[in-house]
């Protein structure tokens, strides 16, 4: 998969000093990994926020860190502030040649089932990622699901029929399901107004009597 490069340079804010970060346009981050020291990063707001629409949480970026050569580095976790959605803070995991990763990766739903397109029927979608385990540079950026195949309401797609690469191992049960159709709703009629005589009786009253013409 493509290598996107993202700029970081060391920080030297911390604590609340870091609200003076985001003012500037600059995301607090961390970078740590196996037998590192974990170093304190501020990211440029919008160069990451281009890159992450494109790739997500759980992809490889080749993060340059001041003047140094890129290094790759896995996006860990990206948190949000939960009233503007705006991203608050990184964290990176420095990866090493030869040393294979486990990481979440999004599932792609594509095509279309029959029954939701002839009869309304509805996409259940159980997971929207799985944990995988593989090298750096076997990461897929996505698995796709193809739902086109499920033409029955019995049908399921499960874990162990995902395709990935012999290099990816899915970490999920393989019996666990990914998407499956249920069948639609069927909206009942409402019920038709009693009469009114039955109305009056359920209230307690009796009817008015209707007088004969003398």
């Amino acid at each position: 998969m493509k290598q996107l490069i993202l700029e970081a340079q060391t920080r030297t804010v911390v604590g609340k000093k870091v609200r003076k970060l985001r003012q500037d346009k600059l995301i607090p981050a961390v970078i740590y990994g196996q037998k590192i020291k974990a170093q304190v990063l501020q990211v440029p707001y919008n160069q990451f926020e281009k890159i992450y629409q494109k790739v997500g949480t759980g992809s490889l970026v080749n993060l340059k860190i001041d003047q140094s050569e890129p290094i790759q580095a896995l996006i860990q976790d990206v948190q949000h502030d939960p009233k503007t959605n705006q991203i608050q803070h990184l964290d990176f995991y420095r990866v090493k040649k030869g040393e294979k990763l486990k990481t979440s990766v999004k599932l792609n739903f594509v095509g279309e089932s029959r029954l939701v397109k002839e009869v309304g029927a509805v996409l259940v979608k159980t997971l929207d990622e799985v944990e995988v385990e593989c090298l750096p540079q076997d990461l897929p950026s996505q698995i796709e699901v193809d739902v086109s195949g499920l033409s029955d309401f019995e049908d399921l797609i499960k874990v162990k029929d995902l395709v990935v690469s012999k290099t990816v191992a899915i970490l999920n049960n393989p019996d666990e399901v990914v998407a499956s159709v249920a069948k639609p709703q069927v909206e009942e009629a409402p019920a038709a107004p009693a009469p009114i005589e039955e109305v009056i009786s359920a209230e307690g009253e009796n009817p008015p009597e209707t007088k004969e013409a003398s």
